[in-house]
């Protein structure tokens, strides 16, 4: 058990701590892939996993693993805990292979990327613009996305 593991099974309640056996392989296909971002909105959530529908994010969101601020740009938060958690996880059966993750992270930064041209149609945001380089940043920096124009 990880130190990381361990102080989540301090911070959480059995019933809320995630076990990727446990879920539906789609929620755990979402669960890794939100487990990449700091925070998120449905539309993040659901282009980071690849999914066309919102469906899941909304499901997983409604998951006591999920915390909400209902005033922040993206509101969904995954605990730091958990995301490391579900990071490290090298035992279930559908684990991902370091290919899986690198595709994720880069179908996050494409989300990113694609919310703040979005964005500046409607008017640029200081905040959005932030809040993008922060993540998008990391994830180039975790993932090593250094050629992305390919």
């Amino acid at each position: 058990m990880t130190a990381a593991s361990a102080k989540l099974r301090l911070l959480l309640p059995r019933s809320a701590r995630p076990h990727p056996l446990e879920s539906p392989r789609e929620e755990r296909h979402l669960l890794r892939s939100v487990s990449l971002l700091d925070a998120l909105d449905l539309e993040l959530g659901s282009r980071t996993t690849g999914l066309p529908q919102r469906a899941p994010a909304r499901r997983l969101t409604e998951r006591p693993l999920i915390s909400e601020i209902a005033y922040a740009l993206w509101p969904y938060h995954l605990h730091w805990a958990i995301r490391t958690v579900v990071r490290e996880d090298t035992h279930s059966e559908d684990r991902w292979t370091d290919t899986d993750w690198h595709q994720a992270a880069t179908r996050a930064l494409a989300a990113i990327g694609e919310q703040w041209i979005y964005s500046t149609v409607l008017g640029s945001s200081r905040l959005l613009l932030v809040a993008c380089l922060r993540q998008g940043l990391r994830l180039a920096r975790d993932h090593r996305l250094i050629d992305l124009a390919s």
